[in-house]
């Protein structure tokens, strides 16, 4: 496997080469398209921008739009990339690109068309694992609280290595008091994801619930020796117990 610093090397010597060529021929649209592509490959959605716009005013296409819709999704742009999402034929669309679109919708708070998205993505492949779960985070966050968890249990069922999942339904469970419930799907992401400071601290926050402070100081030490940070974002739960700790 090329680690991804020799990789990156590589790219921004094809950069250097193509943008040479480019200047001799600033019409080529397929150059703007390798170069943009290389740039997006990079994380470098901005300057990836810049070649598709030029690729696009040179040959409108499908695919162009296509690719500017990649952009503005992983800038965070939702607005701009649901704009580009709609000028790309619906028959040249799969399961994948429906999530984006849904995720693109629910982060602008237009959750009936996020979930007509999600929906149309999971006719499509039933087994996308990944729609099961945005789809029950938007559900969460209108408080659809039953839907939510079937989505959670449908992305398990699929995908039995997916601790996310496992870590949202806990939250769920913790809601309604059924900390069991919460507890077992917690160490369930534990045996997937070890030493993850989110999960320690979810865990401890359980226990400190239900008044098992040794075992809820256990899991904070924990979270707190893998991600120090965690120290402050837990104070102000510590602070609203009052126990001796060792």
């Amino acid at each position: 496997m090329v680690d991804a610093k020799i990789k990156s090397q590589i790219n921004k010597q094809k950069i250097s080469q193509l943008e040479k060529i480019l200047k001799l021929d600033n019409q080529n649209c397929d150059l703007n398209i390798e170069i943009g592509k290389i740039f997006f490959d990079e994380k470098e959605f901005e300057r990836a921008l810049q070649y598709f716009f030029k690729a696009l005013k040179l040959n409108p296409s499908k695919e162009i739009n296509h690719l500017i819709s990649d952009c503005y999704f992983n800038l965070r742009e939702f607005k701009e990339a649901i704009n580009f999402f709609k000028k790309i034929r619906k028959n040249k669309l799969n399961d994948n690109y429906y999530n984006k679109i849904g995720i693109s919708f629910k982060n602008i708070g237009e959750y009936q068309s996020a979930l007509k998205y999600f929906n149309a993505g999971l006719k499509i492949n039933p087994e996308n694992y990944l729609i099961y779960f945005n789809k029950a985070n938007l559900l969460r966050e209108i408080s659809n609280n039953q839907e939510a968890k079937k989505n959670y249990e449908n992305c398990i069922k699929i995908n039995k290595k997916y601790f996310p999942a496992y870590i949202n339904l806990s939250l769920l469970f913790s809601k309604e008091s059924k900390f069991s419930k919460a507890l077992e799907n917690l160490e369930s992401a534990e045996k997937i994801s070890k030493n993850n400071p989110v999960i320690y601290e979810n865990l401890a926050k359980i226990h400190l619930t239900k008044k098992n402070y040794e075992k809820s100081e256990f899991f904070f030490k924990k979270a707190i020796k893998i991600k120090s940070s965690f120290l402050e974002m837990i104070r102000p739960v510590l602070l609203g117990y009052s126990y001796h700790g060792k």
